[in-house]
């Protein structure tokens, strides 16, 4: 009988502690639930800032490529001008080459006349 007893109370010991246990196990599982949700808030709070990100960076890459074209398209038109100004001036220079020998062509005639 007092081994009965013996076994008796070390079954009731063994399940209280076993109660115990699956009930430390619980908190630990909820805990462990509440973890994974905010860890899940805060993974999907970085997708969506990864998001915005991503868009500013395609907005910037686009800007960016605009100011590029921006600048090859002036960099043509400064390049047209300065090609037009150089064709101009040789136009010039030629214009005024044919004046200077015009010019010279009636200084000796005028020479002639005068020596006469």
């Amino acid at each position: 009988e007092v081994r009965k007893r013996i076994t008796k109370g070390s079954h009731i010991s063994r399940a209280q502690a076993a109660r115990a246990q699956v009930a430390e196990l619980r908190q630990e599982v909820s805990k462990l639930e509440d973890d994974v949700a905010t860890l899940q808030i805060e993974l999907s709070s970085r997708q969506e800032n990864n998001e915005l990100i991503e868009e500013e960076l395609e907005k910037l890459e686009s800007a960016m490529q605009d100011r590029r074209r921006d600048h090859m398209s002036i960099r043509r038109d400064f390049e047209n001008r300065i090609r037009d100004l150089r064709i101009d001036m040789s136009e010039r220079t030629v214009a005024m080459d044919k004046k200077l020998k015009e010019y010279e062509g009636m200084a000796k005639e005028y020479r002639k006349k005068t020596e006469l």
